[in-house]
């Protein structure tokens, strides 16, 4: 879930189209390469982690694919509200940064937010069952080593 998401629509901006971490223009702001990169790792040390029964360490996949999504719309959210500001000046005559700025005013997120923070949060609830799992474990062998001892 994690690793598709990094395909699917991020963002959306009218007239301009979808942005998401492989499909983005080049100069837009906002590492969406490196946020490509760090997703992807994050999902494939996931799935490497989990088949070697490492859970633990999920909580740190987990976080760090989450805290990415977070940073690439916290990046994009600044870089477009830093271009609809300047747009709104009353002595702007540049038409293509108004033209941004009306678009960018009208940007919202799309699924694949959810989709990524879907697999973030599922990576992280595989290793919370994994804590949950264990403690249980201690709780019944603490109570079976009580039981004989009676």
């Amino acid at each position: 879930m994690l690793a598709a998401g990094v395909a699917a629509p991020l963002i959306h901006i009218p007239i301009a189209g979808t942005i998401s971490y492989l499909r983005h223009p080049s100069y837009l702001p906002g590492g969406y390469n490196e946020g490509a990169a760090v997703v992807l790792a994050a999902a494939g040390l996931s799935i490497a982690l989990a088949i070697i029964r490492r859970f633990k360490l999920l909580w740190l996949t987990g976080t760090v694919a989450l805290a990415q999504l977070i940073a690439t719309l916290l990046a994009f959210h600044h870089s477009a509200a830093s271009v609809v500001a300047r747009a709104d000046t009353p002595a702007l005559v540049d038409p293509m940064l108004m033209w941004a700025g009306a678009a960018l005013a009208h940007a919202h997120f799309e699924w694949g937010v959810g989709v990524i923070a879907g697999g973030a949060l599922t990576i992280l609830a595989g290793a919370g069952w994994d804590h949950w799992k264990a403690a249980n474990q201690k709780k019944d062998a603490s109570r079976r080593r009580a039981r004989s001892e009676c």
